[in-house]
């Protein structure tokens, strides 16, 4: 397994494409999301996506763990809902928010980080977290 830290990506750059050394994954083109879990006593949210049958690189399960996590919005739409279209990421990234006094922010006073988690057709998450890591297997 391969662990890839992503708490401090580039400021709006996607990581929906990740690579380290020889390996690289692109999970808007070949992989779908399989799972998506929030667990309460730890406060954490991850996201599974697992490779496409027509994907043959050698990483097969991608984990994306959200820790420490406080999700801000959630919207999924499923009225005509195809279900591929609900497996595609769109685009993942780190960016700021708005505070109290309407001021862009890219790190809370509790020292998290925002992130928005896009699928295909406007399904959408948005959270803070203190940390991300993608584990490859």
């Amino acid at each position: 397994m391969i662990v890839i830290d992503l708490t401090q990506t580039e400021l709006f750059k996607s990581f929906a494409e990740i690579g380290t050394g020889d390996t690289y994954v692109d999970l808007h083109n070949e992989f779908g999301c399989c799972s998506i879990k929030f667990s309460q006593p730890e406060s954490q949210l991850s996201l599974s996506f697992r490779a496409s049958e027509n994907n043959l690189r050698k990483v097969k399960l991608v984990k994306l763990i959200f820790k420490n996590v406080a999700i801000t919005s959630m919207d999924f739409k499923m009225d005509n809902t195809r279900e591929d279209t609900l497996r595609t990421i769109d685009v993942i990234y780190r960016g700021r928010f708005a505070d109290a006094n309407n001021e862009l922010k890219e790190i809370s006073t509790e020292g998290k980080c925002y992130y928005y988690i896009d699928f295909v057709n406007d399904y959408s998450i948005e959270v803070f977290s203190n940390s991300v890591i993608a584990e490859l297997k």
